[in-house]
């Protein structure tokens, strides 16, 4: 049987949702219909880029990359034929309360940028987020929430969603490149990473309370 599914969603965060820590937050999506090409790029850069400390890491991280590689994979995904989109966080217009609904506030944040999403023309959609061992809001909950607030704005659509940690998908160790660009960009004002993919990127800002 042919597979279904028309559009893919790989989906990543950046900053966290505690009180400390980053300013801001937002969760990242690569969105493209054929993820084998960005697979491939993102292998191609293991073998031929990385130098031997970093080939021996299971996954390429942005945060553990140098400068060339982080601009060599952003303007590698800015080639591939896939849009970006990303919900960002002003954490200090986030209600007080809400801090104490971590798995809740996630997963609204997530079903924002889902709802956003243009699949008019697709039957089947895969969304696949990265699972962190350490990150609860990754939960049953939160796939239900996100498969909720789906049926609400895809009615006729159907949706396939799965946890991976980024060693086991290549296509999530890209857009966690993604992500890391944005919260540069609003964390600490550094757009030079973020302008690279600029031009593929929908910025859904959340500031307000």
């Amino acid at each position: 049987m042919e597979n279904a599914i028309c559009l893919y969603l790989f989906v990543d965060e950046s900053g966290d949702l505690g009180t400390h820590g980053s300013k801001y937050f937002n969760i990242s999506a690569l969105i493209t219909g054929d993820p084998k090409p960005i697979q491939n790029k993102m292998k191609r850069i293991r073998e031929r880029r990385l130098n031997k400390r970093l080939s021996s890491l299971p996954q390429i991280k942005a945060n553990n990359s140098d400068e060339e590689i982080r601009r060599y994979v952003l303007k590698a995904i800015n080639e591939m034929d896939c849009r970006l989109a990303t919900i960002v966080v002003d954490k200090q217009k986030i209600r007080p309360e809400l801090y104490d609904k971590k798995v809740r506030l996630y997963s609204y944040i997530a079903g924002i940028l889902l709802q956003t999403m243009e699949i008019e023309e697709c039957a089947e959609v895969s969304i696949v987020y990265e699972k962190r061992e350490t990150n609860r809001l990754l939960s049953r909950e939160f796939e239900e929430y996100v498969c909720g607030k789906f049926k609400e704005a895809f009615p006729q659509k159907g949706l396939q969603i799965k946890g991976l940690h980024g060693y086991e998908d290549r296509a999530l160790q890209a857009v966690d490149f993604v992500a890391w660009a944005v919260n540069r960009k609003f964390s600490i004002g550094d757009d030079s990473y973020f302008k690279i993919i600029e031009g593929k990127t929908s910025v859904i800002p959340l500031w307000e309370k």
